[in-house]
Order: structure tokens, then C-alpha cells, then sequence
């Protein structure tokens, strides 16, 4: 800590160690809140992307369904359950008789994702 002997050097000492110790701690803060904030996202935010495109795509990056569900209007549910991402979640894309993402769903707890 500064001691305080003679005034002008070491009041100025003292300030500054002070002032960039409140400064390291508020850029600190800064980039943890930054960061936090990026980190969540939201499940719609990632699914609603995926919408128009086709479930191959799906397929490619998540492998196949656990299920495929046929649906009243011609389309089909396809159906993932993501364990090791979010346990508590259910994934289906809604997908038509092309192969095309029309839309999704999901139950559970689904928690923010980054």
C-alpha cells in the first residue's frame, strides 16, 4: 500500500497505482459482461436459422434422428434428442415431402446455448 511521507511524490504514486487498479478492474468487469452476454443465445435463435434449409444439412451435423414422425399434413417431425448438449431438451425440425426445413419445436428446459 503507499504511505503517504512526502506529499507530492507520493500522493501522485499512490493515485496512480489507485486509478489503474480501478481501471484493470473495470475493464475486467467489461469483458465478462461482454462475454456473458454473447455467450447467450437462445434456441431459436440457432433453430430459426435452419429454416428453408434442407434436413440433410441437419442430418450432417447432428447425424440422423432418433425418430421421424409423420405428421397430419404431409410433413414429418424429426426428431433429436441432444444429450450431451442440453439433456433436458427435445429437438424436432418440421420437415416437408422435399426435405426441406419448414419449422421446429423443442420441449424441456431448454437453457441459453453459445
Amino acid at each position: 500500500m503507499c504511505q503517504m511521507t512526502t506529499v507530492n511524490q507520493d500522493t501522485c504514486g499512490c493515485l496512480l497505482v489507485v486509478f489503474n487498479s480501478i481501471r484493470n478492474a473495470l475493464v475486467a468487469f467489461i469483458v465478462v459482461l461482454v462475454v456473458g452476454c454473447a455467450y447467450l443465445g437462445s434456441w431459436d435463435d440457432v433453430m430459426g436459422t435452419w429454416v428453408g434449409q434442407h434436413i440433410s444439412d441437419i442430418e450432417k451435423l447432428w447425424g440422423q434422428p432418433d425418430k421421424v414422425i409423420s405428421r397430419s399434413d404431409g410433413q414429418q417431425n424429426y426428431k433429436y434428442l441432444r444429450k450431451r448438449i442440453d439433456p433436458s431438451c427435445i429437438h424436432y425440425w418440421i420437415v416437408n415431402q422435399d426435405g426441406v426445413i419448414t419449422g421446429y419445436h423443442y420441449e424441456g428446459r431448454c437453457r441459453p446455448i453459445g
